[in-house]
């Protein structure tokens, strides 16, 4: 049973200052990679846990931080201030492809009790069918049939392909 919360709903008849706090949403045109870099760029953090920051990128959870990281061969401790230019650009593609992937799939459900993710007409996401690394420890890596591992960072577990996501 999992009792995490991952969300909550309020309705407001105006934007509320907490909001001003949020990063971009990166299915908005304002999600550039020129944006990506200045927030990543500017500071000298982990990867996974600056990327789970709601203030850097409004909306990104572990799940599809783990699926952008390997869709883009980053490691998730690779320090921020260390992203070379065609770095940004594929973690900027990587997050943009997996987040409409996850739309397209009407989210990920990962388990059948009532506490997990179901849209709001009760149906689970399907998701869960493409992702590559996350919860798929010690199954081969669809790109080069490496066993995925796990690992934890910011006390968050985290799903890598050694081969892949090589920490440089």
């Amino acid at each position: 049973k999992d009792i995490r919360k991952f969300g909550r709903w309020y309705f407001y008849q105006k934007k509320p200052p907490q909001f001003e706090t949020l990063g971009p949403e990166p299915l908005s045109e304002a999600f550039t990679p020129e944006i990506l870099k200045a927030r990543l760029l500017g500071r000298d953090r982990q990867l996974k846990p600056l990327l789970l920051d709601q203030a850097i990128v409004a909306g990104l959870g572990n799940i599809y931080v783990d699926e952008a990281l390997w869709l883009a061969r980053l490691h998730p401790l690779k320090r921020s201030a260390r992203l070379h230019g065609d770095e940004v650009i594929r973690l900027h593609g990587a997050i943009v492809r997996v987040l409409k992937c996850g739309v397209k799939n009407a989210g990920t459900t990962l388990g059948t009790n009532a506490l997990n993710y179901y849209s709001v007409g009760k149906r689970r996401g399907r998701n869960q069918d493409e992702l590559k690394v996350f919860r798929r420890t010690g199954a081969p890596c669809p790109e080069c049939g490496t066993l995925i591992i796990r690992l934890v960072v910011g006390q968050r577990s985290t799903h890598i392909c050694p081969k892949c996501q090589k920490k440089k």
